[in-house]
């Protein structure tokens, strides 16, 4: 490469950078001064006033998870009354909260762990905190897919028009973690094109505070032998697990006693269906109101198609620097949300990643240099990206639609996007080329 081709590029990934950056905190900013979640009380009247809904969205759950894990009451974090009581004290969040309104603690020990040290401020400075964080996240998950992703380069334009993606906004605007499952997937992905398993795994180990989303992968690279991959997973969640084990072991026994009811969480009080977008959530939304006794069967023998597609999807070798491992990875994506048991409108933010994969592993058109398996992805172009571009654009609208039909488009899309893709790995692995 010549100098000056050297200098263009190095210029051209310092304005990628500073877009990822900046972009994503700038909205987050924008989200302070405009969204009811930040309009923190300045007034002792204020704070008296009863909120209906937690001020900073759901890291409500967070901080005081943080906070009990900071105190004497460590024990008590699993304790639905004692994290309500704190959730519902002025003194301790700086707003009163709604009785009917709370979160339950239901993500591992090592998760409210990790949130001690922002739990050591002020909840308003915490908040604001933890949502540039939010941010940060996305803007490492953009910039890394660019600069390291060499199909994605020259398509910048793509993580731009991403952020008007609806669930993205909500959690921004919520403090969710969903970029952060966008970012480790991204960087997992990543990894794994370029052929660092181990360290691939490392940072996969990560999705552990939500460990029903690392499943499927975990099991395909079982199958296919990736043992690289699956000892640095299990390093991770070993020392993630073993970080809060020694420290309050008592607290995973309580933790599984959680696990083991999160069999029947859609049929939780509060939970909002519309919202869901997962099978089992969309079954229990179409038919739990006539025939509940069908909606596991059904959400049952539904999954078991998701997981044939998904092996259908993944047989014969793994080849990570292939177009086709791109789209195996987006369906296995696709699979995690409709596997997982809760997926609300917000989570599906890490679809972005596979959306722009299967944009850039598709062939946009067949010429005459596009033979072979490029050719017979292309045929796939139109569809997917039809499919792709119904889920962007409808992904705000889909909890209304479910509401007054009780009918999650979301979950028809997200079939017809997992069957997309199969047909799309029919073909022969082709390599990319740098």
């Amino acid at each position: 490469m010549s100098e000056s081709n050297q200098q263009q590029e190095a210029q051209g990934s310092i304005l990628a950078f500073m877009l990822c950056l900046t972009l994503p905190v700038l909205v987050t900013i924008g989200i302070w001064f405009f969204s009811p979640n930040y309009k923190f009380p300045a007034s002792s009247a204020e704070v008296e006033r009863v909120m209906s809904a937690p001020l900073g969205g759901d890291f409500l759950q967070e901080y005081v998870g943080g906070t009990i894990w900071n105190s004497v009451d460590r024990h008590k974090l699993y304790d639905l009354s004692h994290s309500k009581t704190l959730q519902h004290n002025p003194e301790v969040v700086g707003f009163s909260l709604d009785e009917k309104s709370y979160f339950p603690m239901v993500y591992p020990p090592f998760h409210y762990a990790l949130f001690g040290p922002l739990a050591r401020f002020d909840y308003k400075t915490a908040t604001l905190i933890w949502s540039l964080l939010v941010s940060l996240a996305l803007s490492l998950a953009a910039f890394s897919l660019w600069r390291f992703y060499p199909p994605m380069r020259g398509r910048g334009g793509l993580l731009i028009v991403g952020l008007i993606f609806i669930p993205l906004l909500l959690c921004l605007n919520m403090g969710q973690k969903s970029t952060f499952l966008l970012a480790i997937l991204t960087f997992t992905f990543l990894l794994l094109y370029h052929q660092k398993d181990l360290s691939a795994g490392l940072v996969f180990g990560l999705i552990a505070f939500k460990p029903h989303l690392g499943l499927l992968i975990g099991l395909i690279f079982l199958w296919k032998g990736r043992w690289k991959f699956a000892v640095g997973s299990l390093v991770t969640v070993a020392l993630l697990v073993g970080s809060t084990w020694f420290l309050s072991h008592q607290l995973w026994s309580d933790y599984q006693k959680v696990v083991m009811g999160m069999g029947d969480y859609v049929q939780t009080s509060g939970y909002n269906l519309a919202e869901s977008h997962s099978l089992w959530g969309a079954i229990e939304l179409g038919v739990g109101g006539w025939f509940p006794a069908a909606v596991k069967p059904i959400a049952g023998a539904l999954s078991l198609v998701v997981i044939a597609v998904v092996g259908l999807m993944c047989s014969g070798p793994i080849e990570t620097r292939s177009r086709r491992f791109a789209i195996q990875f987006s369906g296995c994506v696709v699979a995690m949300v409709l596997l997982s048991p809760h997926f609300y409108t917000y989570d599906l933010t890490m679809l972005l990643l596979p959306m722009f994969l299967t944009f850039v592993a598709i062939p946009s058109r067949s010429t005459s240099e596009n033979t072979g398996p490029s050719k017979s992805l292309s045929a796939g172009r139109p569809v997917s990206t039809l499919l792709w571009a119904a889920l962007f654009l409808g992904a705000g609208l889909f909890v209304s639609i479910a509401d007054s039909t009780h009918v999650q488009p979301s979950l028809f899309l997200l079939f017809a996007i997992l069957v997309a893709l199969l047909l799309a790995t029919r073909t022969n692995s082709e390599p990319e080329h740098d």
